[in-house]
């Protein structure tokens, strides 16, 4: 049939429960020949080039497709591994794709090998040629390093962009004269240098942002940048947000140190909207005793300062590249129950939830419900992609 007896937004509303599968997509493709425009439409909304070789797939994809059929439907680029693009041919490669969607891509998210350290932005020239071929750019992620203000200051897109998620960021100690203020309704900070929050605070970071109207705010715990002035940053910050904030992330990629020790919350008056919180756990083996004890103290001072958050929801969020657990992941996931039990004593109304990305593992939970435990699909780029996107 090259008609459906029904709307065409009921049938776009099925797609886009269908994005992650996109075998199921195609299968809708061969069932009926009006799936297809809608099908295509989730099928290449976000697109993530995995490697060079991907890159030059989807290249030779978009050039052999009507540029109507699949470049400009592409919203969300995903780049994995941009230190991989080396070489002249492999630039180039990437580079036409970017002309291709140019007019289209609205989010860029740049995600190095391991997520625990990023590349250098001078040295990763088509990066910044990408950043002037998309106009209408809104969101950019980027494990990059060495990226500041006074650069994003420069980009003809400046102005558009609402998402931001800066790595290792370098703070300038002089802003460009009449800069207008970016309104940010999502911002990660990760591995930012911690122990110079106060002058960094009122040199650059808040001056250059507009947080009234944020939404989610995430900040990526690195063990060898924390200090007891970490607190005074996230509390600077929710205070910025307090009135809009919604979802707070808070990520651990390394085991903690002794570092964590100091580790405070000053008064941050409340979020009155709040009402979803997420423990990031880059990988198992950072579960370690001392790591409980941080997140059972967060979230303490998070729960009685946030009374929307006691009917809310906090969730512990394991990512790992293996879908097999460990041998010893029930001794080190137990830690995790023992810090929502005692929780769940005190904020009965507040629901805890446990993601893992597992298969067949049997967890000794004590008192937490079973049915709380998930097996999440989540890949590391894919929650934070959500996170921009939400």
């Amino acid at each position: 049939m090259s008609t459906l007896p029904f709307p065409t937004e009921l049938l776009e509303h099925i797609a886009s429960h269908l994005v992650d599968d996109p075998v199921a997509l195609s299968m809708c493709c061969l069932s009926s020949p009006a799936l297809v425009p809608v099908c295509r439409v989730a099928r290449f909304q976000c697109v993530t080039l995995a490697n060079p070789a991907h890159c030059g797939g989807f290249s030779r994809l978009l050039k052999t497709s009507p540029r109507s059929a699949i470049a400009t439907h592409v919203r969300r680029l995903i780049i994995l591994s941009p230190q991989d693009y080396e070489t002249g041919e492999e630039t180039n490669v990437l580079t036409d794709v970017l002309d291709h969607v140019q007019t289209s891509v609205l989010s860029l998210q740049i995600f190095s090998e391991n997520h625990l350290c990023g590349v250098a932005w001078s040295e990763i020239d088509w990066l910044q040629t990408a950043i002037f071929k998309l106009p209408y750019l809104q969101s950019l992620e980027t494990e990059v390093w060495g990226l500041s203000f006074s650069t994003i200051s420069r980009w003809p897109n400046y102005s558009n962009i609402t998402a931001l998620g800066l790595f290792s960021f370098q703070f300038d100690r002089e802003m460009p004269p009449n800069l207008e203020r970016l309104k940010i309704y999502a911002l990660r900070l990760s591995d930012i240098d911690f122990r110079s929050v106060q002058e960094y605070l009122e040199i650059s970071l808040l001056k250059w942002l507009d947080l009234s109207g944020t939404r989610s705010v995430a900040f990526c715990m690195d063990t060898h940048r924390t200090t007891s002035t970490t607190g005074d940053w996230v509390s600077a910050i929710l205070q910025c947000s307090r009135t809009s904030l919604e979802h707070l992330v808070l990520e651990v990629k390394e085991p903690p140190s002794g570092t964590y020790a100091n580790f405070q919350l000053s008064d941050s008056g409340g979020c009155p909207r709040l009402k979803r919180v997420t423990f990031l756990i880059a990988s198992i083996y950072t579960l370690v005793v001392g790591l409980g004890d941080l997140f059972l103290a967060w979230a303490n001072i998070l729960l009685d300062r946030c009374p929307s958050l006691q009917a809310g929801e906090i969730v512990f969020s394991l990512m790992d590249n293996r879908r097999t657990a460990p041998p010893t992941a029930s001794l080190e996931l137990g830690l995790l129950f023992t810090v929502v039990e005692a929780l769940s004593v005190r904020f009965a109304a507040c629901r805890f939830v446990f993601t893992h990305p597992y298969k067949s593992i049997q967890l000794e939970t004590g008192e937490f419900p079973q049915s709380l435990i998930v097996e999440s699909q989540y890949t590391y780029v894919k929650f934070w992609s959500t996170f921009y996107s939400s």
